[in-house]
C-alpha cells in the first residue's frame, strides 16, 4: 500500500467540487484573480489558466454574466451568477450532497461491518 493518493484520483475529485465552490463565490461579483485567491484560501489551489476556461465556458452557457470595470489601474472583468447559474448551482449542490451522503454511509457501514468482524474473530478472553 502506498502512502500517497493517486494524483489523478484527487484531480478528478476536485474538478467538480472546484466548479461548485467557484459558483458559490460568484453569488457576489468577482474578478478572476480574486476568485483564484478565494479558492486558494479555501484549500483549492487553482491556476488562473485552469480557472479562466471554466469561467468562459460558464459565461458562454449563460450560467454567468460579466461586466468590465475600467475605472481602476487596469481593466477587470467581473463575473456573477445569472438566474440560470443559481439554478445550476442548486442542482450541483444537491448532487454533491447525495454523493457525500452516499459515500459517508458506505464508508461508515463498511467500518461498522469491519469492526463487527474483528470482534467476532478475536479470541475470547475467557478460556475453557
Amino acid at each position: 500500500m502506498t502512502d500517497s493518493v493517486d494524483p489523478r484520483f484527487e484531480a478528478e475529485l476536485r474538478r467538480g467540487v472546484v466548479q461548485l465552490v467557484a459558483l458559490h463565490y460568484l453569488e457576489t461579483p468577482r474578478y478572476g484573480y480574486d476568485l483564484v485567491r478565494l479558492l486558494g484560501s479555501a484549500g483549492f489551489q487553482v491556476e488562473e489558466g485552469t480557472l479562466y476556461p471554466i469561467l468562459r465556458r460558464f459565461e458562454k452557457a449563460g450560467v454567468l454574466s460579466s461586466r468590465w470595470d475600467t475605472g481602476g489601474k487596469r481593466p477587470r472583468k467581473y463575473y456573477e451568477l445569472s438566474e440560470e447559474g443559481r439554478a445550476l448551482k442548486a442542482g450541483m449542490l444537491e448532487a454533491w450532497e447525495r454523493a457525500r451522503d452516499a459515500t459517508d454511509a458506505a464508508l461508515l457501514r463498511s467500518m461498522s461491518a469491519d469492526d463487527t468482524r474483528d470482534r467476532e474473530a478475536a479470541p475470547s478472553e475467557e478460556t475453557p
